[in-house]
């Protein structure tokens, strides 16, 4: 922990305002890194956009990866940025996201994302949940099904989001994922209980 943490007689605090982009550079391990993977904007918004204007409500950074980023827009609306899946690559392994959000039917085409999906998983520093159909249907083998119900608020920011990309699809009060618990296979991918690559976040403004 830094001086300006400790305590304040012993350590004065300082007399000008520290710059932003110096104080996160330092204290990155206290910014809430959320990343979603998904085939495009409209899958993400569709499936887990409600989640997603959740964690960017409670202060979490948002980055969503998408091969096709048509739509990009309807994000900022739910607090998040978008990355394509080729910036986020070139980007390198840092930073990790604390958790990762994955579309099952991106690992079933990209033997890359799923390999590195699996690693993240066997670290276990990062928290892997995956959305797709075959995860809703609950036919998943790795995962264990969540129903995640939205708020007033919540499902209105979602609509707005799904609206502004004219996607006319009905917003669902209930969007379900789930916990990975083993490793992602490549080819059979597959709150209420019943990196990849992690792309550089902007906090916004």
């Amino acid at each position: 922990m830094t001086a300006y943490f400790a305590n304040p007689s012993e350590y004065p605090q300082p007399q000008e305002p520290l710059p932003l982009a110096a104080f996160l550079a330092e204290h990155r391990q206290f910014v809430y890194r959320v990343a979603v993977v998904g085939k495009s904007v409209a899958e993400v918004v569709q499936d887990v956009g409600g989640w997603i204007f959740d964690q960017s409500a409670q202060g979490c950074h948002v980055t969503v990866v998408t091969i096709d980023v048509a739509g990009a827009e309807s994000l900022k609306i739910l607090g998040a940025q978008s990355v394509s899946l080729a910036e986020a690559e070139i980007a390198g392994e840092e930073p990790q996201p604390h958790v990762l959000m994955a579309s099952t039917g991106l690992c079933q085409s990209h033997l890359s994302v799923s390999e590195a999906i699996g690693a993240i998983i066997r670290r276990k520093k990062t928290s892997v949940l995956l959305f797709g159909k075959d995860v809703a249907a609950g036919d998943h083998p790795s995962a264990r099904r969540i129903e995640y119900p939205l708020s007033t608020a919540t499902a209105a920011f979602k609509s707005h989001a799904l609206s502004s990309s004219d996607n006319l699809s009905v917003t669902d009060r209930v969007e379900v994922f789930g916990h990975a618990g083993i490793a992602v296979a490549p080819v059979s991918l597959g709150s209420k209980r019943s990196s990849i690559r992690g792309a550089p976040t902007r906090r916004r403004s």
